[in-house]
This record gives structure tokens, C-alpha cells and sequence, in this order.
């Protein structure tokens, strides 16, 4: 293998995942574009979020299984599932479908939620990478949180997930 390709290859392997960690990222994302709906005065209703995130994830799963990212290796999906050959069973898939839907459903569920719609849309002062910093109190904080908002006296931070629960003592 010429170094050239030896660089390709291991560029490949650095930018692949998992259907899982694909299934969190698409429902950050339709997460991601809820807020900035709001940002923008704007409710996006749970079915339209959640057809579209699954639309994604079958647009990702579609150019992964045509290795598409060998020829657009920084835009192409490229599943670690697809590239090693591995199978997923009609279970499995729609396992992720599900996880997909509950998660987004369950989001907008959420008290978060219901304190996102309830704010004006400066109230949410970061939404994950729009902003590496925000000010607060004069002060700016350096962060890239998936959401901040300005409540009262003070700013509550989020931080979505779509595996298992996880305490942090907070």
C-alpha cells in the first residue's frame, strides 16, 4: 500500500462510526433544528422531526452501503457496519428506527422542552456549535453546550442523550 492510500485509508477508518453513535448524532441534530425553530419563532411538530431524522438516518445508512465516502470521504456517512461487512437483522434495524423516535418523542415530552417553547427566542442564548462561548453577567463563558438558556436568575445548560440514563449527580 502506497502512502497516499495508507493516508486515505486511515482517514476513512478515523472519520467512521457506529449505527449507534449515527442514531445519536441524527437525533441531535433533529433536535438541534427544533431549537433553532424556536430561535425563530417557529414549533416543528414531533412527526415532522421525527420522518425527517429518519429520513437522515436512511440517507446516511443509504451512502454508507454504496460506499459513497470513498469518493466524499469528509461529507459521506461511513458506518463501521458497512465497511467491515457486518449484517443488521429487520430486529436490529428496527431497533434503531425506534430509538430514533423515542428519543426525538421524548424530547419533546420533556420539561426541557416545555422551557424552551415557553422563552422568547433570546432566551436561548446556545444551540451546540452555534456558539463556543456566551456571556453571562459580563462574563464570557467558554463552552458548547447542546443548549443554554437565560431563565430568571440564572442559565440552565442541557446536554442531550440517547443511550442510557446517566447520573451525574446534578
Amino acid at each position: 500500500m502506497d502512502a497516499d492510500s495508507e493516508l486515505r485509508l486511515l482517514y476513512r477508518l478515523r472519520n467512521m462510526t457506529d449505527t449507534i453513535m449515527f442514531t445519536g448524532i441524527v437525533v441531535h441534530e433533529a433536535i438541534q433544528n427544533v431549537i433553532a425553530g424556536l430561535q425563530q419563532g417557529v414549533l416543528t411538530k414531533v412527526d415532522s422531526s421525527v420522518n425527517r431524522a429518519i429520513e437522515e438516518f436512511r440517507s446516511g445508512w443509504t451512502e454508507s452501503s454504496t460506499a459513497a465516502w470513498i469518493e466524499r470521504p469528509k461529507q459521506a456517512t461511513n458506518l463501521m457496519e458497512h465497511y467491515y461487512g457486518y449484517t443488521l437483522d429487520d430486529e436490529r434495524k428496527l431497533a434503531l428506527r425506534n430509538r430514533i423516535t423515542d428519543s426525538i418523542s421524548g424530547f419533546f415530552a420533556s420539561e426541557a422542552y416545555s422551557v424552551l417553547k415557553s422563552l422568547r427566542p433570546d432566551g436561548i442564548i446556545a444551540n451546540d456549535e452555534a456558539f463556543a462561548s456566551f456571556l453571562l453577567n459580563g462574563i464570557t463563558i467558554y463552552a458548547q453546550p447542546d443548549c443554554a438558556v437565560r431563565l430568571q436568575d440564572h442559565v440552565r445548560i442541557y446536554d442531550w442523550k440517547t443511550g442510557r440514563p446517566d447520573n451525574h449527580g446534578l
